[in-house]
């Protein structure tokens, strides 16, 4: 079945797979559900030359067309060009429609196509590694020395240790909440 455009699945034709979970796929019937690319985990790595390896775990589902975007000088998100072309590009793009009458309620034309200039395409090679452009290696989670790669569901973050760290003393009474529905 399909509905504005994407395909719907009853749930008893999707599968469970623990690298594509089960989850609501916003079609708006109850009790279908579809496949979504899910990252999950935390993979430590080091940057060496501008350059790190794909962690086998995530290499199928993040393909090899990626996109590099800069959310912070210890954060750099890492795209598979299927999740940005569905998720933040979609999201600028209904952003920019919704305004473009009067962009003083949303995004102005300018900086939509900033926010876009900003996603840089890479390719991983063929060794499984992406190499960072030079103006992503001047920022402290593109720099030399060891990261951290976190999964954040449909895209990947790559994470100075520290900001990681900082991350998960913030969350913990989160972390805490949730875990205590699992005990």
């Amino acid at each position: 079945m399909e509905r504005n455009g994407e395909k719907c699945y009853k749930k008893e034709d999707v599968g469970t797979e623990s690298s594509q979970p089960v989850q609501e796929n916003g079609c708006g019937y109850a009790g279908q559900v579809r496949r979504m690319r899910f990252f999950s985990g935390k993979y430590s790595l080091k940057i060496d030359k501008g350059r790190f390896n794909v962690p086998s775990k995530c290499r199928e589902l993040l393909g090899e067309d990626v996109y590099l975007y800069a959310i912070s000088d210890s954060r750099i998100q890492v795209w598979s060009q299927e999740a940005a072309e569905a998720g933040p590009w979609a999201d600028l793009e209904r952003e920019l429609a919704l305004h473009r009458d009067d962009p003083s309620k949303g995004l102005s034309y300018s900086e939509y196509t900033t926010i876009l200039s900003n996603y840089i395409p890479v390719t991983v090679d063929s060794q499984k590694r992406i190499l960072l452009p030079p103006e992503l290696r001047e920022t402290a989670a593109g720099g030399e020395g060891n990261r951290v790669l976190t999964g954040c569901g449909d895209h990947l973050m790559l994470r100075t240790v520290d900001d990681l760290e900082n991350a998960q003393r913030k969350a913990s009474a989160a972390m805490a909440r949730f875990n205590a529905r699992y005990d």
